[in-house]
């Protein structure tokens, strides 16, 4: 699958990436909010994996801009942070992402979500995929 990280993190994203291209994915890092937006409108990713934590709320804008678009709005958004507080989990879920996941991302879990995303299942909201 193609894979997007956005995340101003580079030694997070790095290890994303090595973990994700062993797995035969084919990824592209991006390290701000604008970046990465131009990225999902050209590449068209079927996951992106978006720290909350970037700066001006730029995950927030990322994942608005791909909802609001038809030919990206079917893009998985993951929400990558440190913080596992439920009001962080409700804004992510209501600014259109489908997963939640807490860094130090869990390589498993990480594993099972992309599975389960090519295989065509969708859950919405969870901190880490079922199964």
């Amino acid at each position: 699958m193609r894979v997007l990280i956005v995340d101003d993190d580079r030694d997070g994203a790095d290890s994303l990436v090595t973990l994700l291209v062993a797995a035969g994915h084919d990824v592209r890092v991006e390290v701000s909010a604008r970046a990465g937006t131009e990225v999902v409108a050209t590449w068209k990713p079927e996951v992106a994996l978006l720290d909350i934590g970037l700066p001006d709320g730029g995950a927030y804008l990322v994942a608005s801009r791909v909802r609001a678009e038809l030919a990206t709005r079917t893009a998985r958004l993951v929400a990558l942070t440190e913080w596992g507080q439920q009001e962080d989990r409700h804004r992510s879920a209501e600014a259109g992402f489908d997963h939640y996941l807490v860094k130090p991302v869990d390589p498993l879990h990480l594993r099972v979500l992309l599975n389960s995303v090519a295989s065509g299942a969708h859950a919405t909201g969870g901190s880490a995929p079922k199964g």
